[in-house]
């Protein structure tokens, strides 16, 4: 049974003129499917209040991110922000996961996080559908969850 991608309620024009300018054509596409199975469970009156820049930089975080995996390991990313690097964040912590099929590890890690007394801002599960184009370039859309990035605390 071959599953739909979830509506992309994040696409708003201005994002999507965002994302033609920044890849163009060719890769747009596949940008824009990205960005809406990662915030297909993100409620829309968040999505509504943010900005543009707001969208984006998660999404692109999340998309260099899952674009070369060597191994089917889990990999994890942390991304610190200050104010000096990046002018319209908070300051704190993101961290990137990506595994295969095991979405009990995001909140395994967001337990631990709790107990030891982090601030969690956001949580976003995100289930990717992807398969693999050759060993490193990953293409959305296949039939399986197979991988998924979670940004876990910002």
């Amino acid at each position: 049974m071959r599953m739909k991608p979830p509506k992309n309620k994040a696409l708003s024009p201005a994002v999507a003129r965002a994302i033609d300018s920044k890849f163009g054509k060719s890769k747009a596409g596949s940008v824009r499917l990205f960005l809406g199975q990662f915030y297909a469970s993100s409620p829309s009156t968040e999505l509504q209040r943010a900005s543009v820049d707001e969208i984006l930089e998660p999404v692109l975080l999340a998309w260099k991110f899952v674009q070369k995996r060597p191994s089917r390991s889990p990999q994890i990313k942390f991304i610190e922000y200050t104010h000096t690097e990046h002018e319209n964040q908070n300051t704190g912590t993101c961290i990137l996961i990506l595994f295969d099929d095991m979405p009990f590890l995001v909140d395994s890690i967001r337990q631990g996080l709790n107990r030891a007394g982090a601030h969690i801002k956001r949580v976003r599960n995100s289930v990717i559908y992807a398969r693999r184009a050759g060993r490193t370039a990953a293409r959305p859309g296949s039939a399986l969850p197979t991988t998924c990035p979670g940004s876990i605390a910002r």
